[in-house]
């Protein structure tokens, strides 16, 4: 491994498009045995005053916010204030029942079952990124669920429910804001000067980057901006102003996350030095095996090394920072946009840096792309993931194989040998399995140490009589809101009844009997799935594509619309 003038200047040309006065850009940062040996700006902090990015730049960094929570537990536990094997009740005890089953280490490790607030606020229930969410307004939302997604323990489930409990959690101990905690057990210790947690939506951040987005309604449908969009390479700003943090709501630089990123080298906090890091750094265990995450971080490997780290995305924003421990390498991308996430551009430096262990494999390389056999032919046909609910359609064209996911993004596929593809982007690899007969009974996919199935279904389009037994109003007893059901040609849109806008306001495709998948750039796409009582439409369920602790919603229908006026009149009542 050599970081040398060529290094530099590869990783320079990787971002070069984004190196001009009109585009936000990436604040970038590599860090070699303790040393820093990049660090670079790209694209402009604010687009209104051609502000650079620079090292110094200040980004909303999202989830990469957990690991600071994950600390503060670690620091509490090392001065015995609290256990890991602690109740969620003891210190939150107005929340129902099934609070007393949550341990501390249920919330750190996502095995509590706790629905993602985020989802449910910002996707469902007609919260705009733009509105001031108060921590007060999370925490009503949360009370009010009746369950849980599954018993406690039972499985990992990714969800910002749990590090914005244990950050009240914090604060229940300690007597102080969140933000207050951190910033004098972590920050000020580590001389992070520019990082805090926003606890105010309307407080002033030096050298705050301002975040852009290509369509001017985020977390909104493409059924309500799509004919507001102005074509390729035209910025809206995104005004962040929640107020709730732990999941989220830090803010920091680069420079600051290279003092975080050192520290894991040679640990400055608390009495215990490197047993506090290790403690920090261990996975979460469930049915004797690693579930990958340890506090607040992602534990495991990555294009076959070790790793830990944590990716973030929000409000226009994302973010990454990766450390391979064997290599004593660290990569932290931080970017203003949403045009290419951060973690894209993190894996092509890793892919620079470690250039002969590449999992990224393009479709056109000479020796994966063969004449497509007739006998691979059977692989075409429409697929399901079972678990989230996303749709592929495998088709020949052109002499090649694609896939459509979800009726929106596509993909080619390049053939090592029969029956077995790769996909370059994401990287993954795919085998069709066959039954007695030759047909496809299922594709296995690999990305990295991670599996999953795809099953293949007919699918039976509805005529629009058939459809009209679906339209309703369907209420939600868990978020208290009512969603209309209406059709829009061979559709189905779903909306919020109360709100004038919302992402699930969404048109639904059918695809197998009952069942309807939408595509939505956020959340990339969600399914429901109509349940009957006696022949007759009785609920629907409703589910997302990442599984983000929204599957089983249940909506119960509770009138059926009028049939007088267009469709747009009904929807307006």
């Amino acid at each position: 491994m050599k970081f040398d003038q060529n290094l530099h200047e590869q990783v320079n040309r990787l971002f070069a498009s984004y190196a001009k006065p009109d585009s936000p850009g990436f604040a970038v940062g590599i860090v070699y045995n303790g040393e820093i040996v990049f660090r670079e700006g790209f694209g402009q902090a604010t687009l209104e005053h051609f502000s650079p990015i620079t090292s110094d730049t200040v980004f909303d960094v999202g989830s990469m916010a957990k690991q600071f929570v994950g600390m503060a537990i670690a620091l509490l536990a090392e001065d015995g204030q609290l256990s890991l094997r602690d109740k969620m009740n003891k210190y939150l005890a107005e929340f129902p029942d099934y609070a007393k089953e949550i341990s501390l280490a249920n919330l750190l490790y996502h095995t509590s079952g706790f629905r993602n607030y985020t989802v449910l606020a910002y996707y469902m229930m007609g919260y705009h990124e733009s509105d001031a969410m108060t921590s007060e307004e999370v925490y009503d939302l949360l009370l009010k669920l009746p369950s849980l997604n599954f018993k406690p323990g039972e499985r990992w489930e990714y969800s910002d429910s749990n590090y914005f409990l244990l950050a009240k959690i914090v604060e229940r101990i300690t007597g102080k804001s969140f933000g207050e905690y951190a910033r004098e057990v972590i920050f000020e210790p580590l001389d992070m000067h520019s990082t805090l947690f926003r606890e105010c939506h309307s407080q002033v951040i030096r050298n705050r980057a301002v975040s852009y987005v290509t369509h001017p309604v985020a977390f909104c449908s493409p059924y309500l901006y799509r004919d507001q969009r102005e074509g390729p390479g035209a910025f809206h700003t995104l005004i962040s102003n929640y107020e709730h943090v732990g999941a989220e709501g830090l803010c920091t630089s680069l420079e600051d996350l290279f003092k975080w990123n050192m520290n894991f080298l040679g640990n400055r906090l608390g009495r215990n030095g490197s047993d506090l890091i290790a403690r920090v750094l261990a996975p979460g265990v469930q049915i004797n095996e690693d579930i990958g995450y340890g506090f607040g971080i992602n534990v495991g490997k990555f294009k076959g090394k070790k790793f830990y780290g944590h990716d973030g995305a929000i409000h226009g924003y994302t973010s990454s920072m990766m450390h391979f421990p064997e290599e004593n390498v660290s990569i932290i991308c931080l970017a203003n946009h949403d045009l290419e996430g951060a973690w894209e551009y993190r894996d092509r430096i890793i892919d620079l840096i470690f250039p002969g262990n590449s999992s990224t494999i393009s479709p056109h390389q000479s020796s994966l792309v063969r004449e497509v056999d007739p006998d691979d032919r059977v692989i075409a046909g429409s697929y399901q993931n079972p678990r989230t609910a996303a749709i592929w359609r495998v088709a020949f064209r052109n002499n090649g194989v694609f896939i459509t996911e979800n009726d929106h993004w596509e993909f080619e596929l390049a053939r090592v040998e029969p029956f077995v593809y790769r996909v370059a982007r994401p990287a993954m690899e795919l085998r069709f399995a066959l039954d007695s007969a030759g047909k496809v009974s299922a594709i296995e996919g690999f990305v990295g140490e991670q599996s999953f199935t795809f099953v293949p279904f007919l699918q039976t389009l509805p005529c629009t009589e058939e459809l009209a037994e679906y339209i309703g109003e369907y209420w939600s007893r868990e978020l208290g809101i009512t969603f209309i059901v209406d059709i829009d040609g061979q559709r189905l849109i779903v909306r919020n009844k109360a709100k004038h806008f919302c992402s699930m306001d969404l048109f639904y495709t059918p695809t197998i009997k009952d069942s309807f998948i939408a595509y939505d750039p956020h959340p990339k796409s969600s399914q429901i799935t109509f349940l009957r009582k006696e022949g007759a439409i009785d609920a629907f369920i409703y589910r997302d594509y990442d599984g983000d602790c929204r599957e089983d919603l249940r909506f119960v229908k509770r009138n059926k619309l009028p049939n007088t006026g267009s469709r747009r009149q009904r929807l307006r009542r």
